[in-house]
């Protein structure tokens, strides 16, 4: 890591605690709220605005567009050194989700910066979200910027289904960027959609941002976040995004559940983990200041969700609440309840390298048709996508790891065709 993308990584940090206690004091904690379908219901423009308060976050997109453009313009001076350091063609750049523009702005800002000439494409499934941006990019910057009709990718698409603007861009994008990560990483269909915008709109050596993400659980005692559940009368079987439960201890450090990649689909959605038993309590008013737990017996009530996303070479997001370099704020934990908690045995100093707590989850994405009933007036049947995981945890060494508490979720959905 040069000291560059160090300096950006230790502000971005700063800025998150800063904003994250500033968020904390002006709204409180997040309670558990179920996991939504992506655009259901679509955002509006205040939504996106609070979205944007992270600036932790976009510090880091702006400095992974940023060295993707200057290495595209270096690989364009390697590839004929007889022609400027700026390219003779346009850059193109194509941003799926984009919001209110910012990461469009982002392009254009650093290919100014650069003195590279640039064509930056947006697609956005919400009609608000283009209406706000076709409004924005007056005819001042109409030759650079492009915003498409309203459109939802899926995975999967061949050429002669898209829009025939986005046709013309088949094959020719030297960067793809989208926003499309949730706060367990994969649980918006980030490697469904972002690897089918590669294999559509790449140009041969074209960069994607992200790049990969890793996701990451964490073994929790909270008897708040599970008496909200009960009394609210909640499922245990779906899966919630909240704020860090002030009760909360977590039970180990974070482990990596999986990982993928952004421009090919592979690698295995099964994690097997085992944790040893090392409870902490993270002092969020006063930095992550951790108190070690000793002496004492603990419940397991669930599994906090966090990911680790690389936006391009070593920039990169970190949520994990435990991490020195957690950086962006926006994405809450991901939570996955147990219905029935697993009693812990008591924890001493000294026990730190016994495996107690074993893990199992599993990700699940099909294809599906559903009554469109369920989400508009009509009773056509729909096509989409059907998101869930299968979560189970127990001790170790006393039941298989998928015969104790053993949960699934009940998911969430990409609609994209009638």
């Amino acid at each position: 890591m040069d000291a560059d993308t160090d300096a950006v990584l230790q502000a971005a940090a700063r800025l998150c605690a800063e904003d994250g206690r500033r968020e904390l004091m002006e709204y409180g904690p997040l309670p558990p709220c179920p996991k939504l379908s992506p655009l259901s219901p679509p955002l509006n423009p205040e939504e996106y605005l609070m979205m944007e308060r992270d600036r932790g976050k976009y510090l880091l997109y702006w400095a992974a567009i940023h060295r993707a453009l200057s290495d595209i313009s270096k690989q364009a001076h390697l590839a004929d050194p007889t022609t400027t350091s700026s390219p003779a063609e346009p850059v193109v750049c194509l941003v799926l989700g984009g919001g209110l523009g910012r990461l469009a702005n982002f392009c254009l800002d650093a290919a100014t910066e650069l003195g590279l000439r640039t064509n930056v494409h947006v697609v956005d499934a919400n009609p608000i979200a283009v209406s706000c941006m076709r409004e924005q990019f007056c005819e001042s910057v109409a030759t650079e910027v492009v915003v498409h009709d309203a459109f939802s990718l899926y995975p999967g698409m061949q050429v002669n289904e898209l829009p025939e603007g986005l046709q013309n861009l088949v094959g020719r994008c030297n960067l793809v960027i989208s926003e499309l990560l949730g706060c367990f990483g994969d649980d918006e269909f980030l490697p469904e959609l972002t690897v089918t915008m590669c294999n559509l709109f790449h140009k041969p050596g074209g960069i994607s941002i992200p790049e990969s993400w890793e996701s990451y659980l964490v073994p929790v005692q909270t008897f708040n976040m599970d008496a909200f559940l009960r009394n609210a009368k909640r499922s245990y079987e779906s899966t919630y995004t909240t704020g860090l439960p002030e009760d909360g201890v977590f039970l180990a450090e974070p482990r990596l559940a999986w990982k993928g990649s952004c421009y090919s689909y592979g690698g295995s959605f099964l994690g097997l983990l085992e944790f040893p038993h090392t409870p902490f309590m993270l002092r969020t008013k006063s930095g992550r200041q951790k108190t070690v737990l000793s002496n004492s017996e603990f419940l397991l009530h669930g599994l906090l969700g966090y990911f680790k996303a690389f936006l391009y070479k070593d920039i990169f997001i970190d949520t994990r609440h435990s991490s020195p370099l957690r950086n962006s704020f926006h994405w809450e934990c991901f939570y996955l309840p147990l219905k029935t908690p697993v009693r812990l045995p008591v924890y001493e100093e000294g026990d730190e390298g016994h495996a107690v707590v074993c893990v199992g989850i599993m990700r699940h994405c099909r294809q599906i048709f559903q009554n469109a009933a369920a989400v508009s007036s009509s009773s056509i049947r729909r096509k989409c996508l059907k998101l869930h995981y299968a979560w189970s945890v127990s001790r170790c060494g006393t039941v298989s790891v998928f015969s104790s508490c053993t949960m699934k979720g009940n998911g969430v959905y990409l609609h994209y065709s009638l």
